[in-house]
């Protein structure tokens, strides 16, 4: 058998990064029982580094904060280099020490999947704080969600368009694609359930620069609201003034 040894260094680097965070890992064994310790999973290299970054200083502040006297926030910081294998092995790393309670992150939709699907196999609490996707939390009663779904957000604002601005008519104009599909069903479902009329319903593709067909659309549908059980005839006469 043959083996690039492009394939050799590529196995050893992934070697190399899984046994530098279980030398991290085995120096948090052995915290007092007053510190409380969270497992952090965010891409601090890659691509998503810098955001990454800035993710992990929110949290350190945060710890930071709620820490007193009584007891002290530990966290446990793996790089997951925004990579979907690298987040399920660093699950199964952090849910090795018995001290971490609970993991946060990560940041990515595809990574928050890998996650989902590894806390719920190592039995470990997971919190996603920015995913926003349908269907996370069934992976087990252990996955959380902190950020509400497209769903859920849909269903928000529909309550405050009928319950603070008394919205009576409706008509929605949304991007055709899974991020205004599932924002637009939260919305319809809710406003409907309050008892509002959805007059209509237009969809987009791309960026918004020219909606002028769906403005039209709506500008009819509109037109017939306002004078309903009528005839509309169009004259097309020139005036002479």
């Amino acid at each position: 058998f043959f083996f690039s040894s492009r394939r050799r260094h590529t196995r050893c680097r992934e070697v190399s990064w899984a046994r530098n965070v279980y030398k991290r890992q085995i120096r948090t064994y052995g915290q007092p029982l007053e510190s409380v310790m969270i497992g952090v999973i965010a891409p601090l290299s890659g691509p998503s580094g810098s955001e990454g970054r800035a993710y992990l200083k929110g949290i350190q502040e945060a710890a930071k904060r709620f820490s007193d006297d009584n007891y002290s926030i530990v966290l446990e910081v793996v790089d997951n280099e925004g990579d979907e294998l690298k987040t399920t092995e660093s699950v199964q790393i952090l849910s090795a020490n018995p001290n971490i309670v609970a993991i946060l992150g990560p940041l990515s939709t595809s990574g928050s999947i890998s996650a989902s699907t590894a806390a719920a196999q190592m039995k470990i609490l997971l919190m996603l704080p920015t995913a926003s996707r349908m269907g996370l939390t069934n992976a087990g009663d252990n996955v959380l969600q902190l950020n509400s779904t497209l769903f859920q957000q849909g269903r928000y604002a529909a309550e405050y368009a009928v319950g603070e601005l008394n919205a009576k008519t409706i008509a929605v104009v949304a991007p055709q694609d899974r991020f205004g599909k599932e924002l637009t069903d939260g919305f319809l479902e809710q406003a409907d359930a309050l008892g509002a009329e959805i007059a209509a319903v237009e969809w987009y593709r791309g960026i918004p620069i020219d909606i002028g067909v769906q403005l039209r659309s709506l500008r009819k549908v509109a037109f017939e609201l306002a004078i309903p059980d009528t005839e509309v005839v169009i004259i097309d006469a020139v005036l002479d003034t």
